[in-house]
């Protein structure tokens, strides 16, 4: 198996040893449930626009290309584009067999949107459905509780063999240039993310990076993982407003 974590983590071999009935339904990924509702935040609520109103998963290479890939998670309602990627660890892997880069894995963001309460990780099968881990019981040094909260299905029927776009190159990959001139945003694009910072930031700052006027910002903030060395990023793409006149 072409896998980007074994089943020999401690967390993993929780959920190794499955019975019959869900071994038809193999295991996609396990990531932080904070950052999938975060995710869920970004995804379009408008079905007329199909495949946008889902999350995406895939596999990116990780910096430098000595580890295992992370696992890439995504959304866009064609205004604004959020991704974070969480990488290998003890607690968080995904399945490169399972999670097809090209199309991407997708579920559907409405019923991730809501936020489940002392939710740690994000078990995500292949048919969609998504178990939330946890527990009030407090985390120790080397462990997080793995009570099993709640299960939705996040099923993409019938968009599972749609491509979800490809954002990669929508990303500045550099800031600075032609910044002299004001720039202005969508207020409620702009509350929609510091919501979500407000709850997953290690200090409840925003970054802005930016360029012209008239093209891309970026903003983004830290966020504080467990078992995960260094912060995971959460960032968010949005355009300005034109200013008239």
């Amino acid at each position: 198996m072409n896998n980007t974590k074994p089943l020999t983590t401690p967390i993993a071999l929780t959920f190794a040893d499955e019975s019959a009935d869900r071994r038809h339904d193999p295991i996609v990924a396990l990531v932080p449930a904070q950052i999938l509702w975060a995710a869920a935040q970004f995804a379009s609520a408008d079905d007329c626009k199909e495949v946008l109103t889902h999350i995406c998963l895939r596999t990116v290479p990780v910096r430098g290309g000595t580890e295992s890939p992370a696992v890439e998670i995504t959304s866009t309602d064609g205004h604004r584009l959020f991704r974070a990627a969480i990488p290998s660890t003890d607690h968080f892997f995904g399945y490169s067999d399972t999670i097809d880069n090209e199309k991407g894995f997708k579920l559907k963001a409405k019923p991730l949107r809501k936020r489940v309460a002392y939710a740690h990780y994000a078990l995500i099968r292949k048919s969609g459905i998504v178990e939330f881990i946890g527990g009030k019981k407090a985390r120790t040094a080397d462990t997080l509780p793995t009570e099993s909260l709640i299960s939705v299905n996040a099923s993409s029927h019938p968009w599972e063999n749609s491509t979800f776009p490809h954002t990669g190159n929508l990303w500045p990959d550099r800031f600075g240039l032609n910044t002299e001139r004001p720039i202005v945003f969508n207020a409620s694009y702009l509350a929609d993310f510091c919501n979500v910072v407000s709850k997953l930031s290690l200090n409840g700052t925003v970054k802005m990076e930016r360029n012209s006027n008239n093209t891309p910002a970026v903003l983004s903030c830290d966020c504080d993982i467990f078992s995960v060395e260094n912060c995971v990023t959460l960032e968010y793409l949005i355009m300005p407003v034109v200013i008239r006149g």
